[in-house]
């Protein structure tokens, strides 16, 4: 397919560092039409789309949805990996990179990481992130562990009890092991009979055994995906709503609606776990400042919930 009379619109478009249109431009395309459209507008124009995407636009949450919107595989995952590793250890953005995603994904992640930087993905974890946390653990076992099955199910269910609900301290590692190595089938079953015997949904657990902000996430990110992706996703974004900074929330929503909208589409059907995803989306993000004020629009074209 062509796209010769869209490369000047969208060039124009940029170079008017018009926002509004430039939601209205990206909704016409698919994310693989938009993948045909960059490699054909650096062909004819000699200008790599993402980075003059970013040179046009103001810095902020607006250019990151839409550059990441723009640009959501593996490289763009290996960009928030970088930014998350720069200086202190973004342990959210690491989580929704490496937590979200597939075996077949995470290998291409590290094989991509080392293309980029020259390092190994899981040696820089142990080099940078000490395993003091369930924030920690879940990044290196996310990298280091596959999922086989446990043959376990109902003392995998005791064994999150005990350390969710009964424990005085949890072992971090224990846990963490637990619901990054089991298979799907599996930790359904898990997840099941932790109800049953507790009363209590883990993700309700997890939050009251763990105060801190990045554990708990971390946690419920991880638990959710092994019940369903697209709910994973849910959760993450349903958790930027919530998140009271107001930079940090669209940072979180930024990254979660650009990584994700195309891979998980049908994540704003399981945010009725928690609420109406596109209420939410018009109730939370309103900010006039000209680095947001068209955000609002940007989240709710990407995940199809414009009106």
């Amino acid at each position: 397919m062509s796209y010769g009379d869209a490369i000047p619109e969208v060039k124009a478009i940029l170079e008017a560092k018009n926002e509004e249109e430039l939601v209205t431009f990206t909704s016409r395309w698919s994310a693989e039409e938009r993948k045909e459209l960059r490699t054909q507008f650096q062909d004819t124009t000699g200008l790599e789309f993402i980075a003059f995407l970013k040179k046009c636009i103001k810095n902020g949450p607006y250019e990151d949805v839409m550059a990441l919107g723009w640009d959501c595989n593996i490289s763009a995952r290996v960009n928030v990996i970088k930014k998350a590793m720069k200086n202190v250890n973004d342990f959210r953005a690491i989580h929704d990179v490496v937590l979200i995603a597939t075996p077949d994904e995470r290998l291409k992640l590290a094989q991509a990481y080392k293309e980029k930087t020259g390092n190994d993905l899981l040696q820089d974890f142990v080099d940078q992130i000490p395993l003091t946390s369930a924030a920690s653990y879940l990044c290196h076992l996310a990298i280091r562990e596959n999922r086989t099955p446990r043959g376990s199910v109902a003392s995998d269910a005791e064994v999150l009890k005990h350390n969710l609900i009964d424990a005085d301290e949890p072992d971090h590692e224990a846990v963490v092991r637990l619901i990054i190595t089991s298979t799907a089938d599996e930790y359904k079953e898990i997840n099941h009979r932790f109800e049953v015997l507790t009363g209590k949904s883990v993700q309700e657990a997890i939050e009251t055994r763990y105060a801190d902000k990045e554990n708990a996430r971390g946690l419920c990110i991880a638990h959710y995906y092994n019940l369903a992706p697209a709910r994973a996703v849910a959760y993450a974004f349903h958790s930027a709503v919530e998140t009271q900074n107001d930079d940090m929330a669209y940072e979180q929503a930024a990254r979660i609606t650009g990584l994700f909208h195309d891979l998980h589409k049908f994540a704003w059907v399981h945010y009725a776990c928690w609420g109406v995803m596109r209420d939410d989306i018009l109730s939370r993000f309103q900010s006039k400042e000209a680095n947001k004020v068209n955000f609002r629009d940007a989240c709710l074209m990407f995940w199809k919930l414009a009106k």
